[in-house]
């Protein structure tokens, strides 16, 4: 198995020279995929891999994923009316019931964070406005951090789908699951090889 490092090697390759012929898309975004087992690993990487693309000429902005998710739902008024009594249901629901009570917390999220099936478009216009204000740059480079946050809500490829047209400069994902032939991904390992994916993928 190649190290975070030789893939990382290889990503830097393909962001010189751009993306192979033999690619679903066209769109220059790529996904550095490493097992799961390896993403704290890959987190504490983060800043010497923006090290090496600004050493390279890129202007690297981070994005996390995860904080995105998480201030979305702090200032959505529907997330507090869900977390007001979850102390003390924790303390007088019973295992199975507290279990319960979770799947359908988990449920509730979900319906926030999605609206037809589709990212919640007030969830992306942090993301977008990151993305527009990289592609204004003449050597722009989004990194996208901190993917695993938004499971179980979503996977990446829902977010991938709404970034279709708007790409211009490269989008790096740092994607924490398995890889399937050219073009599947399995998100965190845990869900099925998606096809859906019209993106670089090295790993």
């Amino acid at each position: 198995m190649r190290s975070l490092d030789d893939r990382f090697q290889e990503l830097c390759g393909l962001l010189k020279h751009g993306r192979s012929l033999s690619s679903m898309g066209t769109e220059p975004v790529f996904y550095l995929v490493y097992p799961p087992s390896e993403l704290l690993a890959a987190k504490g990487r983060v800043n010497a891999w923006k090290g090496r693309l600004t050493n390279e000429g890129w202007d690297v902005t981070t994005f996390s994923l995860t904080e995105m998710l998480e201030s979305f739902l702090k200032e959505h008024p529907d997330y507090a009316v869900l977390r007001e009594h979850e102390q003390a249901l924790r303390e007088s629901l019973s295992a199975q019931e507290l279990l319960g009570h979770q799947h359908e917390l988990a449920r509730n999220l979900q319906a926030i964070v999605q609206v037809d099936g589709r990212p919640n478009p007030k969830l992306l216009a942090p993301l977008l406005r990151a993305l527009e204000e990289s592609n204004s740059r003449p050597r722009g480079l989004l990194l996208l951090t901190d993917v695993e946050g938004i499971h179980p809500f979503m996977r990446v490829n829902t977010i991938e789908h709404d970034l279709n047209g708007k790409v211009r400069h490269p989008v790096v994902v740092l994607y924490p699951g398995i890889r399937h032939g050219q073009t599947a991904l399995s998100f965190l390992g845990i869900y099925p090889a998606d096809l859906n994916y019209r993106s670089e993928h090295v790993g």
